[in-house]
């Protein structure tokens, strides 16, 4: 199941209460795309950002795969999880990104890199989590459209995202919305500000 979209049923205990129950079980759980999906990021384009100046220096200097590995090494010290569903885009990808993890531990400049790489991505990925549709007097699917976004912004399918977007109803489409401001009050992560902005991306 997605866990987005379920850890408000779990009547107050947490995501982690859920992995410990399914090891008791004996049930597997996944985790995926621990590397969000290798591509360059919006936020790495703000070149005249120094915080993005010094990370991107870095990953120039140590190499992206150290950063890699620590998103491997992070998502796995976790005892309670199975194995993680990895994509790669070249086959280097997975020497490098594994050589790391075989054998290896989490570092103090694994742990910072990763400290880093949240501060700067936080406020450009949506969670998927649904918490804003019911919220929306228009009906606008606005995790779909932010997913679009990603498409198109993220990974470059801008044909794929288009072709998704043009398939929603046109009255709730991005260009519905009134910028009323109530997903942004409902949603829960630390972006909600700019959603309105960022669905109107691909539009």
């Amino acid at each position: 199941m997605s866990l987005a979209k379920w850890t408000e049923k779990l009547d107050g205990r947490s995501a982690e209460d859920l992995f410990v129950l399914a090891k008791q079980k004996d049930v597997g759980v996944l985790t995926i795309k621990p590397f969000s999906g290798h591509f360059i990021p919006n936020w790495a384009k703000n070149s005249s950002d120094p915080m993005v100046q010094n990370m991107l220096a870095d990953l120039k200097q140590y190499g992206k795969k150290n950063l890699y590995q620590a998103m491997l090494l992070w998502v796995l010290q976790n005892p309670n999880l199975s194995a993680a569903v990895c994509g790669f885009n070249e086959p280097q990808d997975v020497v490098e990104d594994y050589e790391g993890y075989i054998g290896g531990e989490l570092t103090a400049f694994h742990e910072d890199l990763l400290k880093r790489y949240y501060t700067l991505a936080t406020n450009d990925y949506c969670r998927l989590c649904e918490t804003c549709v019911a919220s929306c007097p228009k009906g606008i699917p606005i995790p779909d459209i932010q997913r679009f976004r990603m498409y198109y912004k993220n990974y470059g399918h801008t044909r794929d995202a288009r072709e998704y977007y043009a398939a929603i109803e046109p009255s709730r489409c991005a260009s519905a919305c009134d910028g009323c401001g109530i997903c942004e009050e409902a949603c829960q992560a630390e972006w909600q500000s700019s959603i309105t902005l960022r669905m109107l991306t691909i539009c």
